[in-house]
C-alpha cells in the first residue's frame, strides 16, 4: 500500500518539478536575451565571449556606463587566467560613438586587457581617428571601456584640422556634468597650421 502511494505521488510530483525546471530555464534564457550588453565586460563574460567566438575573430558590441556604443574587435584574443596575466590580443580596433555625435576610433597590432583594472592598453603602432577631424599616431593608449576615458602617451604626431601637430599626452574624456567627450592635447605641443586658400573677394 505504501509502495503504491508513493508511485502515486511521484506520477504527481515529478512532472511538476520537470515543469517548473523548464519555466525556470525559459525565463532564465528570455531574460538574457531581453538584457542588452554592457560594457565594461567582465573577466568571465569575455571569457565566455571568447569561447563562442572560437577565439579568433572575437567581436563585441554594447553600451557601456556612460551610454556610449562601443564596438570591440581583434584578430585574436587569449583569455586572462590569473590577475598578474592579462588577457592578449592581436589585431585590435575599438570605436567610440556618443549620443552626443562625438566619435573616435582607435587601432593597434597589439593589445592587452586587465579585468583587474578593466583597462584596455594598445601598443604596436596605434592609429588614432576622430569625428573632429584628428588622425594621429601613437606609441601607446589606455582606454578604460566604462567611460569611454583614452590616454595616448607620446610622442603624439598626425594631423588635425588644418594643422600638423606633435604632442607629449593626448586625453579623450568627458569633463564632469557634460554630455561630449573632449580632446586635450598637453606636455610639449608643436602645431603648423596648413595653409589655406584666401578667401574670394566679396562683391
Amino acid at each position: 500500500m505504501k509502495y503504491s502511494k508513493t508511485v502515486y505521488v511521484l506520477k504527481i510530483v515529478l512532472p511538476l518539478i520537470a515543469l517548473g525546471l523548464l519555466a525556470s530555464l525559459f525565463l532564465l534564457a528570455r531574460s538574457q536575451t531581453d538584457t542588452p550588453a554592457a560594457l565594461p565586460f567582465s573577466a568571465s563574460d569575455l571569457d565566455a565571449r571568447i569561447r563562442e567566438q572560437r577565439i579568433s575573430g572575437p567581436i563585441y558590441n554594447g553600451t557601456n556606463t556612460a551610454g556610449d556604443d562601443i564596438s570591440l574587435s581583434a584578430g585574436k584574443i587569449i583569455p586572462q587566467t590569473t590577475p598578474d596575466s592579462p588577457g592578449q590580443m592581436t589585431d585590435l580596433a575599438i570605436t567610440v560613438a556618443t549620443a552626443a555625435g562625438t566619435e573616435f576610433g582607435v587601432s593597434a597590432q597589439l593589445g592587452e586587457y586587465d579585468s583587474t583594472t578593466t583597462q584596455v592598453s594598445l601598443r604596436g603602432g596605434v592609429d588614432l581617428t576622430t569625428s573632429a577631424g584628428y588622425h594621429l599616431t601613437s606609441p601607446s593608449v589606455t582606454f578604460d571601456p566604462r567611460y569611454s576615458n583614452l590616454t595616448a602617451q607620446g610622442p603624439v604626431v598626425g594631423q588635425g584640422p588644418n594643422m600638423t601637430l606633435r604632442a607629449g599626452k593626448l586625453e579623450i574624456s568627458r569633463p564632469t556634468g557634460t554630455e561630449s567627450l573632449q580632446i586635450r592635447f598637453t606636455q610639449g605641443i608643436k602645431v603648423v597650421l596648413n595653409a589655406t586658400q584666401e578667401s574670394a573677394p566679396h562683391d
